[in-house]
């Protein structure tokens, strides 16, 4: 979470850190944004009591439960923010039929195990990311015996496309355990 990491830079728990500070929190926390993103983000969550520093209290408000969903898209208009969210949170349903063809095995043998891959993840996202890298994501997978001998490329495809991440070469960890614990 964001708060996590702009939290580290506010020792006196005041809600005001510097600007550079905030933008090496959003770096930290994965989120990284163009010079002009940025740039909007300080200009509307900029003290106005203390030159130079940002409140981030509001921000991080925004981006946990407010509405604007700001993780999603910092720009653009709410409805379209939200078609986003949406978007990315449901894979197309021609994609959904093959996902789940994946996933159904795979949660047979997380149940029949009783197998906790979450921690596995998190110690291979050392940046706390919440995703790790395909290569990563497999040896995870390979692990505990997850990720048949064949056809795992497509397989790691398919997981790719319905998991994407921020970063677009790595796959989020913690929407596919979240899946792979609901039956």
């Amino acid at each position: 979470r964001v708060r996590d990491f702009v939290e580290t830079f506010d020792r006196m728990r005041k809600g005001l850190i510097p600007a550079a500070k905030f933008n090496s929190a959003l770096q930290m926390s994965g989120l990284v944004l163009n010079p002009d993103d940025l740039g909007l983000l300080l200009a509307q969550y900029k003290s106005s009591t203390e030159p130079g520093m940002v409140a981030y209290l509001p921000f991080v408000h925004a981006l946990d439960g407010g509405d604007e969903k700001l993780e999603c898209a910092p720009r653009g208009e709410l409805r379209n923010r939200r078609a986003r969210c949406f978007e990315e949170a449901h894979p197309a349903s021609a994609d959904q039929d093959e996902l789940e063809a994946i996933l159904q095995p795979m949660r047979q043998l997380v149940h029949v195990r009783h197998l906790h891959v979450l921690e596995s993840f998190k110690d291979r996202d050392r940046k706390n990311i919440k995703a790790v890298s395909k290569g990563q994501f497999a040896a995870v997978l390979k692990t505990y015996g997850l990720l048949p001998l064949r056809d795992n490329e497509r397989i790691l495809e398919v997981l790719h496309r319905a998991y994407p991440a921020r970063q677009p070469e790595n796959i989020s960890y913690t929407r596919f355990t979240q899946d792979l614990e609901t039956r």
